[in-house]
Order: C-alpha cells, then sequence, then structure tokens
C-alpha cells in the first residue's frame, strides 16, 4: 500500500521538503573531524604498529633446532642524526631548518620507540654513520651537546649492550678537508669505542671493521704499488687486525663493516631494494664499495659465515663467492633518499656441525615523508574544495529561498482573499440593459416569459432542444453577449436590430501547465516549483553569466567562510597529531 508524501504546498504547488539534520551542515563538518582524527591516529601511530606486525625476531627455526633461546640482537644501519645547524642549508630560512629539525627526531624517535617494543633485545650494533656531521669542525661543547641529541634518541636499559662500527660521516675518509675536524677520529674512539674489535655473542664472533681505515691504508698500498701479501700494513691498523685475525680464526665469525663488498657491476639486489644496485662511486670524504682485491683480502683472512654493511641507504642482498651471504641494513633514517626506512633483526644459537646457528630478517618502517605528500596534502585540498562547494551552494540556496519567501508571501496573500463574483463590465452592462428593454417592449403582455439574457445564470440552446441551464456566472454572461441572436443594433428611427450572423474569431491560447506538472518537472531537477518557473525565462547562458557574476559578488564571504570551517576541521586532527607524536617521543611523560 503507497502512501502519498506529505510535503508542503501552496495554491497546488508541492514545495521541496526539508533537508534531512544527517546533511546539515554541522553534521558534515562533524563527519568532516571525525575522519580527519581517524587518518592522523592511523598514519602517525597505527601505520607504525602495523608494517612491523610481521617483523619478528627469527626464532622458530634456531629453536627448533637447538632447543636454546635464541640471542637478539639488532643492527642499526646509517641513523644520520642530524645536526641543528650543520646538517641544514644555510640559504634556507631559520624556521624551516628547524621545521625539518625537528621533523627528522621526531621520525627517529618513534621509530625507535617501535623498534623497542618487539620483544627483548640483548644487543644493539650501529653499523656506522651514526652522526650526520661527526666529523664537523665542532667544539668539544657543540660535540658533547651532540651526543647527547644521539643518546636521547636511542634510549636503551643498561642492560642492553650496545656497539659501533665507524662510518666516514663520523670519522673523516681521505684526504682532509677545511670542513672536516682532524679531531674527528679521537673524538669517536671516546665517545664510541674501538673502531676494529671483536664481540663474542652465543658463540659467535662478530668482527666489528674499521671500514674507513681500511680504504685509507688501501690508498697508501696502491700508492707503493705493494699487494696485499707483501704490504705489512700501519702498526695498529686494520689491515694488522685482519691479518691476526686470519692467523687465529675466531669461532664462527660475522664480519660487520660500513662500506660494502665489491661486487660485479650487473649485480642486483633483489626485491626488497628500492635503487635496485650498488654502483661503484668515490668522492670527497666517501667510497660506496671496497676494492676488489680488498674484499677479496677479508673474505680470505676472516671467512666469514655472513656480512652486515651499510652505507648505501637501501637493502641489498647478495652472494659472493664461497657461499657467503651479504646483507647492506637499510637506513634508519627518513632522509637518506629511500622511501621507507628499515633496520636487520638478527638471531644466534650455539652453532653445531650442520648448523649455522643464525637467521636475519629485514624489518621495512613506514614512508612517513610519504604520509604527507600522498595523504596530508592531497586530502587538505580536496576538504577545503569541498567545503568551498557545500559554502557556495548554501549560499546560493539561502539567497534563492528568499526570493521564493517573497513571492509566496504575495500567493498567499491572494489565496486567503475572498473571491468577489464576476460582473459584465460598464459597457456590455449598458448593451444588457437596452436589450432587455427592447424585449419588453416587443412582448404581448407583462406576464410572457422573459429572456433567457434576464438572467444571467440560464443559457439555452436550440428552441428544440429543452432548456439546459448553466450554474457559472461567467458562461451566462459570456454566451449572452457573445450570442448573435440577441446582439443588438440601433437603426436610424433608434431602434434595435438584430445584427447579421457572422462568424466568430478563434484565438490559439498555448497549452498551460498543470500544477501537478509544475511539480513533477521540479522534482525531476531538485528544485522548488518557483525555481523552477523563474528558470523557465531564462536560457542556460543567462543562467550562467548570473550564477557567475553572483559568484564574484560572494566571493569574499564564501572564502573566508571555507576557511573559518577548514580551521574548524583541521584543529582537532592537529592536536591529536601533537598528543599522539608527544606520546611516542616521551615529551608527555
Amino acid at each position: 500500500m503507497a502512501y502519498a508524501s506529505h510535503s508542503p504546498s501552496i495554491g497546488g504547488l508541492q514545495l521541496r521538503p526539508r533537508r534531512s539534520r544527517l546533511l546539515s551542515r554541522s553534521a558534515q563538518l562533524l563527519a568532516l573531524r571525525f575522519g580527519w582524527v581517524v587518518i592522523v591516529i592511523w598514519y602517525e601511530a597505527g601505520e607504525f604498529f602495523s608494517s612491523l606486525s610481521s617483523c619478528r625476531f627469527p626464532d622458530s627455526k634456531l629453536r627448533k633446532a637447538s632447543g636454546t633461546d635464541p640471542i637478539h640482537v639488532v643492527l642499526v644501519a646509517d641513523p644520520h642524526v642530524p645536526h641543528p645547524v650543520l646538517s641544514h642549508s644555510e640559504d634556507a630560512r631559520p624556521w624551516v631548518n628547524a621545521v625539518r629539525q625537528h621533523m627528522e627526531e621526531l621520525y627517529m624517535r618513534k621509530s625507535w620507540k617501535v623498534v623497542r617494543r618487539l620483544g627483548r633485545i640483548d644487543a644493539v650494533i650501529f653499523v656506522g654513520d651514526m652522526l650526520d656531521c661527526g666529523r664537523g669542525n665542532l667544539s668539544d661543547q657543540e660535540y658533547e651537546e651532540y651526543m647527547k641529541l644521539f643518546h636521547s634518541i636511542f634510549t636503551l636499559p643498561k642492560s642492553v649492550a650496545t656497539y659501533f662500527v665507524p662510518g666516514n660521516n663520523d670519522i673523516p675518509l681521505g684526504r682532509l678537508s677545511p670542513n672536516f675536524s682532524p679531531l674527528a677520529r679521537k673524538r669517536y674512539l671516546e665517545h664510541f669505542g674501538a673502531v676494529n674489535q671483536v664481540v663474542n655473542l652465543s658463540n659467535h664472533s662478530l668482527i666489528l671493521l674499521d671500514a674507513v681505515g681500511l680504504v685509507e691504508e688501501d690508498y697508501r698500498r696502491y700508492a707503493s704499488e705493494v699487494q696485499f701479501g707483501e704490504w705489512d700494513g700501519v702498526s695498529g691498523g686494520v689491515i694488522e687486525f685482519v691479518k691476526g685475525l686470519g692467523i687465529a680464526r675466531p669461532p664462527s665469525p660475522i664480519l660487520i663493516s660500513h662500506i660494502p663488498l665489491a661486487r660485479p657491476e650487473s649485480a642486483t639486489c633483489g626485491p626488497l631494494s628500492e635503487h635496485g644496485r650498488i654502483l661503484k662511486g668515490v668522492g670527497l670524504g666517501y667510497q660506496s664499495l671496497l676494492g676488489s682485491e680488498t674484499s677479496r683480502f677479508l673474505l680470505r683472512e676472516i671467512k666469514p659465515d655472513i656480512v652486515f654493511s651499510g652505507d648505501d641507504h637501501d637493502y641489498c642482498e647478495i652472494t659472493h663467492p664461497g657461499a657467503v651471504k651479504e646483507v647492506t641494513v637499510k637506513s634508519f633514517s627518513s632522509n637518506a633518499g629511500v622511501r621507507r626506512p628499515g633496520f636487520q633483526l638478527l638471531s644466534l644459537v650455539p652453532p653445531e656441525p650442520g648448523l649455522a646457528g643464525l637467521a636475519d630478517v629485514p624489518c621495512i618502517l613506514p614512508d612517513q615523508l610519504g604520509v604527507y605528500q600522498r595523504v596530508y596534502v592531497p586530502l587538505t585540498i580536496l576538504t577545503f574544495v569541498y567545503l568551498f562547494y557545500v559554502n557556495v551552494r548554501r549560499t546560493w540556496s539561502r539567497s534563492h529561498r528568499l526570493s521564493e519567501k517573497s513571492r509566496l508571501h504575495i500567493i498567499e496573500e491572494k489565496l486567503h482573499r475572498p473571491v468577489p463574483l464576476t460582473l459584465p463590465s460598464r459597457r456590455s452592462a449598458q448593451h444588457l440593459q437596452t436589450h432587455i428593454m427592447s424585449r419588453h417592449s416587443l412582448s404581448p403582455a407583462p406576464s410572457a416569459p422573459g429572456s433567457p439574457a434576464v438572467s444571467p445564470r440560464l443559457v439555452f440552446g436550440h428552441d428544440d432542444e429543452a432548456p439546459s441551464p448553466s450554474l457559472s456566472r461567467r458562461s451566462s454572461y459570456g454566451n449572452d453577449l457573445n450570442n448573435t441572436e440577441y446582439a443588438p443594433r440601433r437603426t436610424a428611427s433608434g431602434g434595435l436590430l438584430p445584427l447579421p450572423n457572422s462568424t466568430p474569431r478563434r484565438v490559439q491560447i498555448p497549452r498551460i501547465m498543470s500544477a501537478s506538472e509544475w511539480v513533477s518537472a521540479a522534482k525531476a531537477k531538485d528544485m522548488s516549483v518557483l525555481s523552477l518557473v523563474a528558470d523557465q525565462s531564462r536560457g542556460p547562458l543567462q543562467r550562467a553569466k548570473g550564477y557567475a557574476r553572483w559568484l564574484w559578488r560572494t566571493r569574499h564571504g564564501v572564502l573566508v567562510r571555507s576557511t573559518f570551517d577548514m580551521l574548524g576541521v583541521t584543529l582537532p586532527a592537529i592536536l591529536v597529531w601533537c598528543l599522539v607524536n608527544a606520546m611516542f617521543a616521551d615529551w608527555l611523560f
């Protein structure tokens, strides 16, 4: 059973019903605020935990084979903790550099906070380039403050052992530059420890190699045109350290070098790499790969089970001759030229015959910079465009509603005004009176029946038909006055004679739409009946020009209202962003 709609109507014209409260302006703004808050919480907190939900220490295989709990080691490469002054451009504005510094620190704090939630961590090894400007010309006080910044980001319990491998940003490589401090190596030894050392974890020997010093010695050897077998090296240098390991090989060695080993130019890094391969490169203060002879020297003397390296900032996995696997760990910094930073997890158990006793897995962090470029900025633009459209439509509807109200008021006054009877004009009344008098003068007796024209309510047809009275005053007057049989004509003597019969003139009147048709047309165009009537009188070009003129006149009000609405939508999201990042960075607790 269908029910008719009860929309208000005036004069048979159905008006547009009120909009639902769910589509009101306040409801739309509330929905936008809620959506922005959910998006901020997800991308500032949820995405970190989601990206690391599948990142776990690879303990299952080792635990089944050995039956012991593995040792957990986290490998962090190239964090490049930025210096507040030296790491940023001198041409940029100070507030821009301050924002960049703050954002890079914030990202590392959040990432490290998530790393610490992965579970039990027994040791952390930083694979070089801990500081972005550790080799720079800094005073002792500035270097101490720089180190405090590093330790404030990478906080660890005292029970967790921490080891460091020198990188070319920590100590200078090659010839000295005015931008490099001659005290860089000395400061590294004081704050990070020895540059070459062997660490024993779960019967594995982790060889932390000074690759920067090895490259410098290789330059000297090459300049002297001496082979590795004939080169004794520098006293206390890297080559002497490696030769000592070759004489007394430690058990299950794991080589950790900041600079990767040499490889063929066509070698690829696997599916997890963003750049695809590591290319050879040499410049002031850096070298992307160790030399071919140097790499063969290390593999021959140390015979490592696996090699971990850094410096390239991208993940790379390759197998050297002798089935030696090398993993280049991703950079931990968001400003290192890779879209998604990362780190490496290493699990160690005592090796056994037929069991290497180690397993590693890479972990990838979210693309935090891409969140701002691909999510926040486009959503901000779309939100403002939507608010601008809503305000334009709202202002346009309000202006039309005001004009409709004035028209409706006029229609209501006419509808409630009493309708008078329609009377003939003065001229037609005089003709009617003259005609009636002439008919009375010709009648034989006062009691004779009067003319139908005397009574405006009756209209008769032909004489041979029965009279059919009409109840319409308008029709009776029109029929009497237009009837040529009774139409009077004055003669020369003053008498009235009927006019000769003449053909009446026909006027073509255009068809007028009914009220139901107007209502149906208005519903099809989603507008009120009065607006549809007004638009029918203008063409599309005139309507477009009128809308453009109206939009130009109201541009300032719409822009200001949209700007305030945008602030009302984004301010709660900004507040949530601050709270979430403050909790991650331990600024609140």
